[in-house]
């Protein structure tokens, strides 16, 4: 019998408290499942994680990831994400998403100490992207401290079998071939989730621990 072990980016509508709560593990006839919702980016104060998530590890034979970690910060990778992040539009972000969200973005990041310019010439896809991993950082979170990032590398070092649910690649085209109005939709929720208290990144990393 086969064990899998499967990082997933969970809603946090569906977390509750504790840990172990956030670790579903589903018994098959020829193979069991471990289900753990993830966090791309994490404070030192999440470790040493719930014991029971690295003893599931421990036991699977295999470790499955949304996509691959290691070709995902490749620079052949990043460069391509590089260069399609910029915008289309002439007028750059604002001319994307008009002037009322133009200002709503200037407001945001001003009170995190942020200049707006940095924002200029991205595409809307990418600063929904880029607004909420500086929420994150600013709070003192970590992309190199991940759930997928810690788990990736103990991985590689105890040498067992890795499988993704999808490449790089698709992820990029599913980020950068997202339709415009999804994208401004996006854009819209993510500044007023950047407002909202019970969207700040400690209040769910609350929910989620």
């Amino acid at each position: 019998m086969k064990f899998f072990f499967a990082l997933l980016i969970t809603a946090c509508s569906f977390c509750v408290s504790a840990q172990d709560s956030l670790a579903w593990t589903i018994k098959g006839e020829h193979a069991n499942h471990t289900l753990i919702g993830s966090m791309h980016l994490l404070p030192p104060s999440a470790y040493p994680l719930a014991k029971s998530w690295d003893k599931a590890f421990e036991r699977s034979d295999i470790v499955v990831f949304e996509t691959d970690m290691d070709a995902l910060e490749s620079p052949a990778m990043q460069m391509e994400m590089s260069r399609r992040a910029a915008s289309k539009h002439p007028q750059g972000l604002r001319g994307e998403i008009g002037d009322e969200r133009w200002n709503a973005l200037k407001q945001v990041v001003k009170q995190m100490g942020v200049p707006v310019d940095m924002f200029s010439s991205l595409s809307a896809s990418v600063a929904i992207i880029t607004l909420e991993i500086l929420r994150f950082q600013l709070a003192g979170f970590d992309p190199a401290l991940g759930l997928e990032n810690y788990f990736n590398a103990k991985s590689k070092s105890s040498k067992k079998s890795i499988i993704w649910l999808e490449s790089p690649q698709t992820q990029l085209e599913l980020l950068f071939g997202m339709p415009q109005s999804i994208a401004i939709a996006g854009f819209s929720a993510a500044l007023e989730e950047a407002n909202d208290p019970d969207n700040s990144p400690q209040a769910l990393y609350d929910i989620w621990k």
